[in-house]
């Protein structure tokens, strides 16, 4: 037998094998996120129960590297997160810019990925307001306001009911780490029932 009749009859096995190789690489990439013990909520909740948060419930990240609960993050970014837990009742997130300052929210379901994102240049007159809850908890509030004044905050549906936000400020020099982690201590996240009439 001549080599390329032997290379041909092992093409269907190469085949075979890459298309194995190929599923199991797939699925095993699919499957990391709900089989990982460390996934971000748990290991900001590590870091919120190590750090007591601040009067806004903020808490604020360790930059140290390897010590941070959320490795390979920009180091010029001071940042802190809030948790959230639905069930308790709806999340309230102030913030007030001065229009100098970058301050950037992001907003992630309990599995870590991103709902949604913004920073200081959607403030509102220097103010940023968003409401987080779920699709649920939106409606009634929506409900509510449907015969009152247009209301001024964001309202945020969560795809799940536990997740995080994370508050990131920008120190453009090492002397403005203190200004950057005194913007983050100043965000309040707090968790309110809605006004029942």
């Amino acid at each position: 037998m001549k080599f390329p009749e032997r290379s041909l009859n092992l093409l269907p096995w190469i085949v075979a094998t890459a298309f194995v190789a190929g599923i199991v690489h797939v699925v095993s990439v699919l499957m990391m996120p709900a089989v990982a013990p460390q996934d971000a909520l748990a290991r900001l909740a590590q870091a919120a129960n190590a750090t007591p948060p601040t009067q806004g419930g903020v808490t604020l990240l360790d930059g140290d590297a390897g010590a941070a609960p959320l490795p390979f993050e920009d180091p010029a970014m001071a940042e802190g997160a809030c948790l959230f837990d639905l069930s308790k009742g709806l999340l309230r997130v102030r913030a007030s810019v001065d229009g100098e300052d970058f301050i950037g929210l992001s907003f992630h379901s309990g599995a870590g990925r991103i709902f949604h994102a913004m920073t200081d240049h959607s403030a509102i007159k220097g103010k940023i307001d968003i409401v987080v809850g779920d699709a649920k908890q939106i409606g009634a509030l929506e409900t509510e306001d449907a015969e009152a004044a247009p209301v001024e905050e964001v309202r945020l549906t969560s795809p799940t009911r536990r997740g995080f936000v994370l508050i990131r400020s920008l120190a453009k020099r090492d002397s403005d780490r203190p200004r950057a982690l005194e913007r983050v201590r100043a965000v309040s996240c707090e968790t309110f029932q809605p006004a029942q009439e």
